[in-house]
């Protein structure tokens, strides 16, 4: 169970707006809060050991933003987001119980988060709902070269988001958004690619689903 937001803006997002989500995404885990976002055609990454109220945005300018609010089943290291070069995540769900070392894979890990699968599928132009079909999944994704975010569940997971005046809003939660004041909620499909690029909405189906997450 953790905490999941993400912003796109058509004007840098009001510094408020950031500190009422991810305050509001604290009651979904308060071990860690992290934050990547685009500025200056790069991305910037903050992220502090403490629950979400301590972060602070006041050198955060920047139109594309995903956070992380951490409830850790496990160890306390390796927070998100996670993030290679161009491309960073968040993420919400399991996709493997195995120990770290025990981790069978053709992919250089830098982390023992297993989210980190996430984020290397997605290097390898694989997505991760295809390759883990058995994990629980709900991420937001971040690319800077091709300046787009893009967020995706599958059944195991909830995802939601907004659409309000000139900014679209997601969350892992409908009451993140509803406690933000935000009110024209959408869910998010399941097994459906979502990416917001030049402020438009495009989706398509990743994979066919017999069950969904209610």
């Amino acid at each position: 169970m953790c905490g999941l937001i993400g912003i796109v803006s058509k004007n840098i997002i009001p510094k408020d707006t950031l500190k009422t989500l991810i305050v509001q995404s604290k009651i979904r885990g308060q071990h860690a809060t992290g934050i990547s976002y685009l500025e200056n055609q790069t991305i910037k990454t903050k992220i502090i050991s403490k629950e979400a109220t301590f972060m602070d945005f006041s050198d955060v300018n920047t139109k594309c933003l995903i956070g992380h609010a951490r409830y850790s089943t496990s160890s306390l290291n390796y927070n998100q987001p996670i993030y290679y070069k161009d491309i960073s995540i968040v993420h919400n769900g399991v996709i493997t119980q195995e120990e770290s070392a025990n981790w069978d894979s053709n992919y250089d890990f830098q982390t023992e988060n297993d989210s980190e699968f996430i984020l290397k599928s997605f290097i390898e132009n694989k997505h991760p709902i295809k390759e883990y079909e058995n994990a629980s999944i709900a991420s937001i994704i971040i690319n800077n070269k091709e300046q787009e975010l893009s967020f995706f569940r599958n059944e195991k997971r909830p995802l939601y988001y907004s659409k309000e005046k000139d900014m679209y809003v997601i969350a892992s939660t409908k009451n993140i958004l509803l406690r933000s004041n935000f009110i024209n909620i959408n869910k998010c499909d399941c097994c459906v690619n979502y990416t917001i690029k030049d402020h438009k909405l495009s989706k398509f189906k990743i994979r066919d689903i017999n069950v969904d997450l209610q």
